[in-house]
């Protein structure tokens, strides 16, 4: 029946967008990784000086 498509079509749209979610958040999390490594690196190099 018609509204078991719909609700079927919304889920897997949702479990896409979640996955998807989890993606952004992981590359998101790298990039938050790698600048604190690059800030905390530079702020080093200012003590030494």
């Amino acid at each position: 029946d018609p509204f078991s498509k719909y609700v079927l079509k919304n889920t897997s749209t949702l479990f896409g967008y979640s996955s998807h979610t989890i993606e952004i958040s992981k590359i998101t999390e790298s990039f938050i990784d790698f600048t604190s490594f690059m800030l905390s690196r530079v702020l080093k190099n200012y003590m030494i000086l």
